[in-house]
């Protein structure tokens, strides 16, 4: 299934350590037998970075932050600034067109 699966969407992945969504990518590229980024897979990362991070026991806040999303390899400035620009063309439109242009902007064919 998850070999012809087009998108996934993985809720508050901002709780989750770096690790898991890093032995995702190498699971997803093995499965799909593609070497690019997610294999190839449209991937929707949603959470809120001001929220929980991810929980270390008995853990220093700098451990905290170290396995947070943003401190993968994944996270890539492209990625960033692109979702970024959708996020903020968004803003000026009514609710229903905002939620549809993000969704059509990481709904978009690799």
């Amino acid at each position: 299934m998850l070999q012809q699966c087009k998108l996934l969407v993985w809720d508050e992945c901002t709780m989750s350590h770096k690790r898991a969504i890093e032995a995702l990518d190498r699971t997803i590229k093995d499965i799909k037998g593609n070497r690019h980024i997610m294999g190839g897979m449209v991937v929707l990362l949603a959470g809120n970075f001001r929220q929980t991070l991810p929980v270390i026991n008995k853990g220093t806040p700098a451990d905290e932050i170290n396995a947070c999303l943003k401190a993968s390899v994944l996270w890539a400035d492209e990625e960033q600034r692109s979702a970024r620009a959708a996020v903020a063309g968004a803003r000026r439109l009514p609710p229903m067109l905002n939620y549809r242009l993000v969704s059509t902007h990481f709904l978009k064919q690799p």
